[in-house]
């Protein structure tokens, strides 16, 4: 029998842990005009988000990984991420980080804060061959990882989002409480959807701590 809790955070990672899309900025970096033309392509419809990213990533050589990691150091994260955590441990309350990216990026930006979350749900890399491929253990639909069935592998009473992109809607709309911004918290608005705004993750953990102490 699964461990029930009482709360648990579910967050996007770039654009909401990072201050800014480092996933999607290393890409249009490292292949300029592949990312151009696989964007047109998507806006178009003739191609889904999904499609895009295993198009790009797998147009690199694995022997740029190195590259990759380069890329991630110096990465800013969003004020507040360590105290939040320090925050979510004095409550007992597991952090489960939830990506669309790469799992090679998580580790490189966060560091030794990835001992302190309680799982990492990204995108893996086969670098057997000459170019990369992407292993995705929870593809479904238009989704490489799709966030709102990783949720369904743990127990608890009360879910909480956070996110920041179309990619995190799925996870916001199967939350009881969602904290969003940008393009999520524009969908939410424009939908009459219930969600919280936030800018750093300070805010969050205040709001949470008048939530929870009532």
């Amino acid at each position: 029998m699964r461990l029930e809790h009482k709360n648990i955070i579910f967050c996007d990672f770039d654009g909401t842990i990072t201050v800014q899309e480092t996933f999607s900025t290393m890409l249009m970096e490292m292949l300029p005009d592949k990312a151009r033309q696989v964007l047109e392509q998507i806006y178009a419809g003739k191609s889904t988000l999904a499609q895009g990213v295993r198009m790009l990533v797998e147009s690199l050589p694995s022997s740029a990984y190195g590259d990759i990691i380069d890329f991630c150091q110096g990465k800013e994260i969003r004020p507040g991420f360590v105290e939040f955590l320090d925050f979510l441990d004095q409550h007992q309350t597991p952090f489960v980080l939830v990506s669309g990216g790469l799992h090679v990026m998580v580790q490189a930006i966060l560091g030794p804060l990835t001992k302190r979350l309680a799982g990492i749900y990204s995108l893996s890399l086969d670098l057997n061959g000459p170019f990369m491929k992407v292993l995705a253990d929870f593809e479904e639909g238009d989704e490489l990882l799709a966030k709102a069935r990783v949720m369904q592998m743990y127990n608890y009473r009360n879910s909480i989002a956070i996110g920041d992109g179309v990619t995190d809607l799925n996870m916001g709309l199967a939350a009881q409480t969602v904290f969003a911004r940008a393009s999520l918290a524009k969908y939410f608005r424009s939908n009459q959807l219930d969600y919280i705004p936030f800018e750093d993750f300070f805010e969050i953990r205040d709001h949470l701590s008048q939530m929870w102490s009532k």
